[in-house]
């Protein structure tokens, strides 16, 4: 079983299919962005460009997988919480419209894992 994760997984199938996109294109075809909210979040153009997705993606890990260290994480990555929530949102939202960077980021989660299990930092 894996950890839970801290922001969401990629729109649901029913928010997909209302997009215009069926399971066999190839081609996107979307009239109108269709989110789950209505306002945009937007992250500090220096702080969303501190964290790529992969940056942010290690983040997501060690907080999920050290909790009790939050304050350190926080520090380890030179955010405060409110700057986190801000960050999860701007990257909820990205993860939202886009589905590559859902994978990318998944992609770096497990990398992530890899490496702290290899260091033998992993919870459990």
């Amino acid at each position: 079983m894996h950890p839970p994760l801290s922001v969401p997984l990629p729109p649901p199938k029913a928010l997909v299919c209302r997009a215009g996109v069926d399971e066999t294109s190839t081609h996107i075809g979307v009239k109108q962005a269709v989110l789950p909210f209505s306002t945009v979040v937007q992250a500090s153009d220096s702080l969303a460009g501190s964290f790529t997705v992969e940056r942010y993606a290690a983040s997501c890990v060690e907080f999920v997988e050290a909790p009790d260290q939050r304050e350190g994480t926080l520090t380890k990555y030179g955010i405060t919480s409110e700057q986190k929530a801000k960050l999860d949102a701007y990257w909820a939202q990205k993860m939202a419209k886009d589905p590559a960077v859902w994978l990318a980021w998944d992609r770096g989660c497990a990398a992530h894992r890899v490496a702290l299990w290899k260091k033998g930092q992993h919870a459990g």
